[in-house]
């Protein structure tokens, strides 16, 4: 019984001993007929496994290449890898079966990355360097370091490129200060082209607009003289209806009088020849009579019957001797 204990005892503490739970932060690796697989189990047991962390790991790369022409550049950049799940092997190969191995595989890729970089300066142009090309670069090459290295480039900084000698670095600050002040004054000189094109665009519409108007307002004066033309037609067509109707009122009037003489007493113009005699100073009195007062057997009524009678024979010999003549 206490045998059986001690054994159970002995196989509980080796298990203790011998068995890890997986952590997330890490994948688990191990052997089997000369691959390297991954273990994506809970538990691994410890001494048949390798536990290699996957967090995201930088290196600073401080170097001295050479651009074109022999000419020295000091160049400060920083790499931000992971390793590669795919490419694991690679990793294993060059950083060893260890739980450093992401450690030394940085190394090996700080050796790397400045022969790329000498491969990359010595080509150009140093005033043709820049920050941008050279992170352009790398991560063209980043397919290459995944294969040989097993690690994944995440980012590529560029701290500082400078010329090791001063007085290179001098002319480039110089150039590159010109070069600066050359498009400050293109933007400035682009702007002012601009601002003038928006003036001349602007009073160009303003001109448009005013001509429009003017159209507008001789289209509106058009219209309101062809009105007043109307309503002028209309007053001289209402003047000449009113003209007539009058004509036809003398016309029946002087009818009437030449048909009834008595009503002739009765007109303002007789009336206002009486007043107006009143006045004079051998006048007579004149006696205005009203129409129920003559009577044919009158004398007054006789006697204006006669002047108009006299009146007409005047007046008709007179139009005879002009027609004569």
């Amino acid at each position: 019984m206490y045998i059986l204990l001690g054994v159970l005892s002995a196989c509980v503490l080796i298990v203790l001993f011998e068995y890890r739970i997986r952590r997330p932060d890490r994948f688990i690796l191990y052997e089997s007929k000369g691959k390297i697989k991954r273990s994506k189990g809970r538990i691994y047991p410890r001494h048949f496994s390798l536990s290699i962390p996957i967090v995201m790991k930088s290196t600073t790369i401080d170097t001295e290449v050479e651009a074109k022409g022999k000419l020295g550049l000091k160049v400060r950049l920083s790499l931000s890898v992971i390793p590669s799940i795919e490419n694991i092997e690679a990793l294993i190969r060059v950083g060893g079966w260890s739980e450093d191995a992401v450690t030394k595989t940085i190394q090996e890729l700080n050796i790397l990355a400045e022969s790329l970089l000498g491969e990359i300066t010595e080509q150009s142009e140093i005033q043709n360097i820049n920050a941008e090309k050279i992170s352009e670069q790398l991560r063209a090459h980043s397919e290459q370091i995944l294969q040989r290295l097993g690690l994944e480039i995440i980012s590529v900084t560029i701290h500082a490129i400078d010329p090791s000698d001063s007085t290179i670095a001098e002319a480039i600050r110089q150039q590159e200060n010109a070069r600066i002040l050359e498009e400050t004054e293109k933007m400035k000189q682009k702007a002012r082209v601009e601002a003038a094109k928006v003036k001349i665009n602007a009073d160009r519409d303003i001109a448009q607009s005013e001509h429009i108007l003017e159209l507008d307002k001789i289209a509106m004066n058009k219209k309101r003289e062809e009105q007043e033309a109307i309503l002028a037609k209309q007053r001289v067509h209402n003047e000449l209806d009113r003209r007539k109707m009058r004509l036809s009122i003398d016309e029946r009037e002087v009818q009437l009088l030449r048909n009834n003489p008595e009503l002739l007493m009765l007109t303002p113009q007789i009336t206002r020849l009486a007043e107006a005699s009143q006045n004079l100073r051998n006048a007579r009195t004149v006696v205005s009579v009203s129409g129920s007062d003559m009577n044919e057997s009158s004398p007054l009524q006789t006697l204006i019957s006669v002047l108009i009678n006299n009146l007409q024979k005047t007046l008709e010999s007179t139009s005879g001797k002009e027609e004569n003549k």
